[in-house]
């Protein structure tokens, strides 16, 4: 029984951890394309990187 529990608590934890991962802002904005520099960062503007809203 307690070997039950230990996996199902790695099971829980394994599909909580990718809700941790932050993105960077490369998943937003892809590198090979050219942005206006005029244009601020979100981090420029907010002072952190935009975060994934889950």
């Amino acid at each position: 029984m307690k070997k039950l529990l230990i996996l199902i608590h790695l099971v829980c934890v394994g599909f909580c951890l990718p809700a941790f991962a932050q993105p960077t802002l490369s998943y937003y904005l892809p590198a090979h394309l050219s942005y206006d520099q005029k244009i601020p960062t979100p981090k420029q503007v907010l002072g952190y990187e935009v975060v994934n809203g889950m």
